[in-house]
C-alpha cells in the first residue's frame, strides 16, 4: 500500500517539469527572436534540438536548457539586432560625409 503511494508523485513531477519546459521554451524564443529577429526559424530549431539533449542529460532539463541554447547560438556567430542596426547607421552616416 505504501509503495503505491510513493510512486504516484512521479507522473505529477513529470507534468510539472514538462510545463516548466514549455514556459521556458516560450521565454527563450521571445528573448532570442528579439535579439536576432532575422533568425526566427533557426532559433526555433535550436531550442527544440537542445531540449532533446537536455532531457537526455538530466531529469531537470529546465535547469540546463538555457545554457545549452546559449552555447549553441553562440557557436553560430549570429549578429544581434542592436549591432546590425548600429552598423547600418554607421554606414549611412559614413556615406553622407
Amino acid at each position: 500500500m505504501k509503495t503505491d503511494e510513493l510512486q504516484k508523485p512521479a507522473p505529477i513531477f513529470a507534468q510539472i517539469v514538462s510545463l516548466a519546459i514549455g514556459r521556458l521554451k516560450k521565454r527563450l524564443k521571445r528573448y532570442y527572436q528579439k535579439a536576432y529577429p532575422d533568425s526566427g526559424e533557426i532559433i526555433h530549431l535550436i531550442i527544440d534540438e537542445e531540449e532533446v539533449k537536455a532531457w537526455e542529460i538530466s531529469f531537470f532539463p529546465h535547469l540546463i536548457l538555457p545554457d545549452l541554447v546559449d552555447a549553441r547560438i553562440g557557436k553560430l556567430g549570429l549578429q544581434p539586432a542592436g549591432r546590425v542596426r548600429r552598423l547600418a547607421v554607421h554606414r549611412v552616416f559614413a556615406r553622407s560625409l
